[in-house]
């Protein structure tokens, strides 16, 4: 179906042929209309459906509309807030809608954490349409009356189901306290966890919510294969090293639990690196990055590719094109968030490979990460084998995977130890492949 028989596509200019937008999605199709008549939306759609001009697009139409109907403008007051958990993706929908500006003429801003200056006065003495901001910052601007909210005729939330997650309840019922007036609300999810509802009850108790689901969360998808690394927690940076040199091809993405581990395995790699003559650029990204250098680093990461390594500040409604790995060098403390890693790719029909570092401390984690797994239906992701045997994969799927992991480092770490390398032990049936590692005398390796 095309943007024609939905939206008045004159407003948006040559915006669509200039991004080569052929089609409206599903999730488009459905939520675009009631958007526009003015319904209040519940959206659950996967990462990486086009849940975000689900809501741009129609935000845009019904501004231009009150636009050329001569509505009065307040200053610091937008007419549309939409919310984001974190900043990266504040970034991400800021820089879509403003692709979208340039053709519609209307006036987008962005706020998070760490602006001062300059740019918090400007949003005191500017008018602007449409604000995009994090929940937190978007309180202590409200409170400070840095903005107002006279103007306000629509909030979107995205990224509703994260919201909770991360504890933006308070911050979200503070935020509702400034709505002095009935508001359009849409919010869009990937995921409906059991306490989804509290952020309805509470927060917007009162509306009626148009439920839409897409049909592709409700159904499995086949573009993620796991290969799970079974080894000792202290062999972790030699078997990075070896993952790097035979297994890293394309653009990825290593997940840490901790800022100081990100750190710590950022260094490793450049050092490697150099040693080991790798092409790929390496990036850090964890809460304690600057806002600039997290930008700039993102925006490095999405042009020109390579090696992001990271906590799990990037693991949620970040869209990198391309992206051929995940890396849990960490399995998550979170199980939940082994799902949103690994929803990092396979993504616009790609085929995404999720790598695990699987040690003795991990098992407990696995079984919570497995429940996790298996309690979602966006993603087809196979659970983690539970070290020491889960009965099940036959010895041809072993065979196969033992082929897919590195013949290269195998046939190196055998030479090091002047044994040959044994095939793993087998992990569950979906599992791809466990690899074990295990340290000798000397600080050489070899695979069994």
């Amino acid at each position: 179906m095309s943007f024609n028989s939905l939206l008045e596509t004159e407003i948006f200019g040559e915006y669509f042929s200039e991004y080569d937008i052929k089609g409206a999605k599903e999730i488009q199709k459905k939520s675009i209309p009631p958007f526009i008549d003015g319904d209040d939306l519940i959206v659950l759609s996967k990462t990486g459906s086009g849940k975000t001009l689900s809501y741009l697009l129609p935000v845009f139409q019904k501004l231009k509309i009150l636009e050329k109907e001569g509505r009065h403008m307040e200053k610091a007051s937008p007419q549309c807030v939409i919310i984001v958990p974190i900043k990266e993706l504040a970034h991400q929908v800021s820089a879509e809608a403003k692709k979208i500006s340039h053709h519609a003429k209307l006036r987008v801003k962005s706020a998070v954490g760490g602006q001062k200056g300059k740019r918090v006065q400007s949003f005191k003495s500017s008018s602007f349409d449409i604000l995009v901001a994090t929940p937190g910052r978007l309180h202590s601007m409200l409170k400070s009356k840095e903005i107002n909210f006279k103007s306000l005729q629509m909030l979107v939330v995205d990224e509703a189901d994260q919201l909770m997650e991360m504890g933006f309840t308070k911050d979200m019922l503070a935020i509702k306290s400034f709505i002095k007036t009935k508001v359009q609300v849409a919010m869009f999810s990937a995921t409906e966890p059991v306490d989804f509802s509290e952020l309805t009850a509470n927060v917007f108790s009162g509306y009626e919510f148009n439920r839409i689901h897409h049909s592709a969360s409700l159904q499995t998808t086949s573009n993620i294969e796991t290969f799970n690394i079974s080894l000792e927690y202290t062999e972790k940076k030699s078997m990075l090293s070896q993952f790097l040199e035979s297994e890293a091809k394309g653009s990825g993405v290593i997940f840490t639990n901790q800022k100081e581990i990100a750190e710590d395995v950022h260094k490793y790699m450049e050092t490697i690196s150099k040693e080991k003559k790798l092409k790929s650029k390496i990036y850090l990204i964890h809460g304690d990055v600057t806002e600039e250098a997290r930008r700039r680093r993102m925006s490095d990461f999405r042009k020109s590719g390579g090696i992001l390594v990271t906590t799990d500040i990037m693991a949620r409604g970040i869209d990198v094109k391309g992206l051929k790995w995940v890396l849990n060098y960490d399995l998550p403390f979170e199980a939940v968030y082994y799902v949103h890693r690994a929803g990092r790719v396979g993504r616009h029909g790609t085929i995404g490979l999720v790598y695990n570092f699987v040690t003795k401390k991990d098992q407990k984690l696995i079984l919570k990460i497995n429940e996790s797994i298996a309690s979602q239906t966006a993603l087809n992701i196979s659970p983690i084998a539970v070290r020491g045997g889960a009965s099940g994969s036959s010895n041809k799927a072993s065979k196969k995977a033992s082929k897919k992991t590195s013949k290269k480092a195998t046939k190196k770490a055998s030479k090091k130890t002047g044994k040959k390398a044994q095939r793993g032990s087998r992990g569950s049936q979906s599992s791809k492949v466990t690899k074990k590692v295990t340290k000798r005398r000397s600080p050489r390796y070899k695979r069994k």
